[in-house]
């Protein structure tokens, strides 16, 4: 659609109004495109209606009070919000100034583990604690396991969950892949962990018709990147409502509602983690219900990381560990602290901080510890 307005319909106005409340319900984004002299037509971020459709002088409203105009050449199909020149200048200096995330880590982040059918998958401790009491040698296939919710800011909240993980065949050389027929196949599992396939039997049939398995009903899809789980990582919410990345020192499993960038670099968890960032993501990554965004993998990978020092780089992480090992209480000042540094890290002059200040996004790192008091985390 920006396409067909910027190259097919010149004469175009477009208006646009951001975050507004319209009939109880809260719409990221906001068109008006008025062809001079004709018909006025409003779309919202998940298609288009007639204007009609809306109390009219509710909306007119709205738009009169509220919007800008948004040159032609602003229309973006990378774009989820549209901005003023000064705000567009500085996306567009980010994204040509800083380095693809994927290129600085040298590696894309990846998703979570879908196992296909989470209740034969996920067990708490006491299921862990029987199966291991039946049968010690099935102990090491329990790998610690982290949902979206359970991610705080920095850290996260571990709730003794644990994943059953029976890699795929071509992953892993199990006991059962030189087998002759399915039938002693699933005798040698038997065999070789036998309180697990008590437990998993009682799923054959869902387990079996899933997609996410491997050769066998009891294995996993296969992954190529199933030993970056063991490993530490920067961990994020598929859909965010606060930037509150996670970093995993130890290996954990997680779900596909969550994504992880294979880094330990406290430096780039900080960047990631305040106001640039977040005001970059708000701008740029598809908007979800109440005001959330869809922190995906394609979106991932183009993430502007600055291209700070070596010096600058050490000096936030080194205020990064001391914050993790800080009381709440003492966060504050290190907080505010680490976000000056990313913004020097970012190069931005005194008007870009001001563009930047003046276009908060909903629910800015900054703005919500300022409202939470000195002794009080973001949620």
């Amino acid at each position: 659609m920006y396409e067909f307005v910027r190259k097919r319909r010149p004469n175009w106005e477009v208006r646009h109004v951001n975050d507004i409340e319209l009939n109880g319900a809260t719409d990221e984004a906001i068109f008006q495109w008025a062809q001079r002299d004709r018909s006025t037509v409003v779309t919202f971020d998940e298609g288009f209606a007639d204007s009609r459709m809306y109390p009219a002088a509710s909306l007119q409203e709205l738009i009169a009070r509220r919007f800008i105009i948004i040159p032609h050449g602003n229309l973006r199909n990378a774009r989820w919000c549209f901005e003023d020149l000064e705000t567009t200048a500085l996306l567009d200096r980010l994204m040509a100034t800083g380095t693809p995330s994927s290129r600085f880590v040298g590696r894309a982040p990846e998703m979570g583990i879908n196992s296909g059918l989470n209740n034969a998958d996920y067990i708490d401790d006491d299921a862990r604690r029987r199966l291991i009491d039946g049968h010690p040698d099935c102990e090491n296939l329990f790998k610690r396991f982290l949902r979206r919710r359970d991610l705080k800011r920095w850290m996260f909240n571990w709730e003794r969950t644990w994943h059953i993980v029976l890699p795929a065949c071509l992953d892993q050389p199990w006991p059962w892949v030189g087998a002759d027929n399915e039938s002693e196949t699933e005798a040698i599992v038997r065999a070789t962990y036998p309180s697990l396939y008590r437990h998993l039997i009682l799923y054959q049939d869902i387990l079996h018709k899933r997609t996410a398995r491997g050769k066998f009903w009891w294995e996993l899809r296969s992954c190529e990147y199933c030993a970056d789980y063991e490993a530490p990582k920067i961990l994020v919410q598929g859909i965010a409502y606060y930037s509150q990345l996670a970093l995993a020192r130890e290996g954990c499993y997680i779900s596909n509602m969550v994504a992880f960038i294979p880094s330990s670099d406290l430096s780039l968890l900080a960047t990631l983690n305040y106001r640039v960032s977040w005001w970059f993501i708000a701008r740029t990554f598809p908007p979800r219900k109440d005001r959330g965004r869809s922190l995906d993998i394609q979106h991932l990978l183009e993430l502007p990381i600055p291209n700070a020092s070596a010096d600058a780089r050490q000096k936030i992480s080194a205020v990064v560990t001391a914050l993790i090992q800080s009381p709440e209480a003492e966060r504050r000042g290190l907080e505010d602290h680490l976000n000056a540094l990313v913004q020097d890290a970012f190069e931005l002059s005194s008007q870009e901080v001001s563009v930047l200040e003046r276009s908060l996004p909903p629910r800015d790192p900054i703005a919500l510890l300022q409202e939470a008091g000195p002794e009080e985390s973001l949620p």
